[in-house]
């Protein structure tokens, strides 16, 4: 039976303890689930001692220090031969003597040093250029191993309530790259040692770890603990359950918000609050660069990165942080669609399930950055209340939606990537009460067409949402949707396993006078080229098109003046030689779609080779979408002007696995 547990003392001082149980009035080592004597560390941390992996570190340690002490022996012994050398360098004055009477065979012994010096002249230039690229390829490696850890931390991800790369800008300079190996180091600069591993170096996740637990402000970084007692300080997600208007939040004062505020204020201003706090002991030393702005620009980010953009969350992203240029064509990957086989019992497992990883290729459409600008005297007129920092919060607001706009309308325009449409032109979806069949339709269309269901989107124009908020009582009944976030804050969730989304980005279809077309020639069920004749007026693609007889309503995905050609998997029953089409009137193009369905590809603006003149440039990354803005700095003649840039191109990359639903 265990009466009590202690923790007892390895040996006067030390820094760890044993800790034992005592059973039956006896005293034993607890021992933890690796089978290792568990030590208890000053500040409580419970560690298993692996004593066969210190004994052998011991040893090394030993072998270190006598191969050491006998290096030492025979550097002793060398210089002993050199004891009747008083003057050291000027018996190296004298072999450089004789060394240049030797070369006076071809030069005067005068004439060595210029010689030398002229050699030392022509490939200084090289030398220089050769130490350049060394320390641009140490750069690179840099960034390489220590961006990369922090991006793929497991303690990052598990334990820390914001974004890798702003915690790298507070810690990344503890981490340094030697031999190939990241070596962390503390604040007083000595290298971080494993406790799990006595004797090595600590791993990068042990080692950032350290780092945040002796960081004063640790607490406002932490994801919530759970714990909920009178000790526990509240987290970022703790303080970030409460909630207020986006009216009150708009009003704040960025420049005058402190940390008394965060107390009931929401998750996306302490986010703010969470990097100010970060980064407040850089803001004076970099107040000329774009690192004292990093508050203000992730607060505009924030509040953008939460509008009403529907797209830009619903489609499948390529971005990343790699520079650019317009009509460059990027290449993002495209898993394959799986086959099956037989099972056939057999001695061993049949060598197949090889498969070509596919890709489809992205052109740059669009390179632009959205500019901000500001003299002395507009400055000097705002007076010192921090007027200008909340004026601009907002700049850095409207050309972060400047940009989010843009991309949102290209990703709209991709409506003619769908395979085919379900509702009624001009009517707007989701009209009647209490009916949710354009739901089912277009989820009907989709499965259909073998959509994956799995994480189906749905983005739809104001007036649609409109019907859905305001018609659709299912959905705003707490008794039967099960919430009240649509009822007290107007919020869309899933419906029949669509993720709604709202957007202005929702495109209007005009109307087209194509009329008196036919069919020209039999058409098969599966068939995309459809030849016509006889008709007037252009269609176009994006227009919607019917057959006599067929109840579906395909997309044009292209056209000629005798030949169109449908979105894949193309017609769904046969068509007859002179079977009439009607082209589809106005609509608006609501969309539904599985998330891979559409591809976003977005980079940073390319910079030449060597940069431009641009003071400084930064790369901030929105952690709601993943998209990689471009912000620089530009000081003029009595002015400063920044720059947000984004370069972006959009694809349909399945047709077949998207749908409209006309409104």
């Amino acid at each position: 039976m265990v009466s009590s547990v202690t923790v007892g003392r390895l040996k006067p001082g030390t820094n760890m303890k044993l800790k034992t149980v005592e059973i039956n009035g006896k005293q034993y080592a607890e021992i933890d689930t690796a089978g290792l004597p568990v030590y208890v560390h000053d500040d409580g941390k419970e560690i298993g001692f692996d004593a066969p992996l210190a004994t052998k570190k011991i040893t090394e340690l030993n072998g270190e220090a006598k191969n050491h002490r006998l290096a030492k022996e025979a550097a002793e012994e060398k210089l002993a031969k050199f004891a009747a050398i008083e003057d050291p360098k000027k018996a190296i004055e004298a072999l450089e003597m004789l060394s240049k009477i030797d070369q006076k065979k071809l030069l005067d012994a005068g004439q060595v040093d210029q010689v030398k010096a002229e050699i030392t002249k022509n490939f200084q230039q090289q030398l220089d250029e050769e130490k350049q690229r060394s320390q641009m390829l140490e750069k690179q490696l840099y960034d390489s191993m220590i961006g990369g850890s922090f991006a793929g931390s497991k303690y990052i991800a598990d334990k820390i309530a914001i974004p890798a790369d702003l915690l790298q800008a507070r810690f990344g300079q503890a981490f340094k790259v030697e031999e190939g190996r990241i070596v962390a180091y503390d604040a007083s600069g000595n290298k971080i040692y494993s406790r799990a591993k006595p004797g090595e170096l600590a791993q990068f996740d042990e080692a950032l770890e350290f780092l945040v637990e002796n960081y004063p402000q640790k607490d406002y970084i932490l994801k919530a603990s759970g714990n909920n007692g009178g000790g526990s300080r509240p987290t970022q997600h703790d303080i970030g359950q409460k909630t207020m208007k986006r009216s009150a939040f708009d009003a704040l004062d960025v420049a005058a918000s402190g940390w008394e505020l965060v107390s009931g204020l929401d998750s996306s201003l302490l986010h703010l609050f969470t990097i100010t706090q970060i980064f407040k002991e850089y803001l004076i030393m970099a107040g000329n660069t774009l690192t004292g702005l990093i508050p203000t620009i992730y607060t505009a980010l924030d509040v953008v990165s939460r509008e009403q953009v529907g797209f830009i969350p619903a489609v499948a992203k390529n971005a990343k942080a790699d520079a650019a240029a317009k009509d460059q064509t990027v290449t993002a990957p495209v898993a394959p669609e799986a086959k099956t086989e037989d099972i056939v019992p057999g001695p061993s497992a049949p060598n197949t399930g090889d498969q070509n990883i596919g890709t489809v290729d992205v052109k740059i459409t669009k390179s632009k950055m959205a500019p901000v600008k500001w003299n002395g005297e507009e400055q000097l007129a705002l007076g010192p209340s921090g007027t200008y920092n909340t004026i601009l919060a907002d700049q850095f607001k409207q050309a972060f939606r400047a940009l989010a706009n843009e991309v949102e309308a290209d990703l709209g325009a991709l409506y003619f990537g769908a395979s085919r449409a379900v509702g009624t032109a001009g009517t707007t979806p989701f009209g009647v009460k209490d009916d949710l069949s354009d739901a089912a339709l277009a989820r009907q269309v989709l499965e259909d067409n073998g959509a994956p269901t799995t994480d189906l989107q749905m983005v739809l124009g104001s007036t649609a949402i409109a019907n859905l908020r305001g018609k659709q009582s299912v959905l705003f009944k707490v008794n039967e949707s099960g919430t009240e976030q649509l009822l007290r804050e107007g919020v869309l969730g899933r419906l029949e396993g669509f993720n709604i989304h709202s957007s202005a980005g929702v495109k209007r279809a005009p109307k087209v006078a194509a009329t008196g077309y036919l069919v020209n020639g039999e058409k098969k069920e599966g068939d995309v080229l459809i030849s016509i004749d006889t008709g007037s007026g252009s269609i176009s693609a994006g227009q919607i098109v019917t057959f006599a007889g067929d109840p579906n309503q395909y997309v044009v995905a292209a056209a000629t003046s005798n030949l169109i050609t449908l979105a894949a998997p193309g017609l769904r029953q046969d068509l007859a030689d002179d079977t009439a089409i009607t082209v589809v009137g106005a609509f608006t193009a609501n969309m539904a779609f599985d998330r891979n369905a559409f591809l976003l590809a977005s980079r940073t603006p390319a910079m030449p080779e060597g940069g431009d003149n641009a003071d400084d440039v930064m790369n901030v990354t929105d952690p709601i979408s993943g998209i990689t803005f471009q912000i620089a700095l530009y000081r003029q003649y009595r002015q400063v002007r920044y720059e947000v840039g984004l370069a972006w191109g959009v694809s349909s990359v399945k047709p077949a696995h998207g749908c409209l639903i006309l409104g």
